[in-house]
């Protein structure tokens, strides 16, 4: 798969504040590392499928995953690896997660 358009996939945030709402990394909004999966915590409006999307600073997808999800709170793990199995490297990444009443995007600091 080529680059995705950033424009489509990603908002670029210089100073992430997390917000009181939906959608969060539980480690550190600009720095996550590898001591175990990543727990992406978010919240949807009524039950359907959450589609959750990792692209790299240069927009290539590297992890995506589609699932049914309850309304409410819900987490997804991410164990910081690509769609082939391996470790991504340290860098920047771009999360996106997309389902019933969310539409989020965020910037994270991976470090192996």
């Amino acid at each position: 798969a080529g680059p995705a358009s950033l424009s489509e996939t990603a908002v670029f945030v210089d100073n992430f504040v997390p917000p009181a709402s939906s959608f969060f990394p539980k480690k550190s909004p600009h720095s996550l590392s590898a001591d175990g999966p990543i727990e992406v915590r978010f919240r949807i409006e009524s039950a359907g499928m959450v589609k959750f999307v990792v692209f790299d600073a240069g927009g290539y997808k590297v992890h995506e995953e589609t699932a049914e999800r309850p309304a409410g709170g819900a987490v997804i793990f991410w164990d910081g690896k690509d769609t082939r199995g391996n470790t991504v490297g340290t860098g920047v990444y771009l999360f996106h997660i997309k389902g019933p009443g969310i539409k989020e995007k965020r910037r994270v600091m991976f470090i192996p």
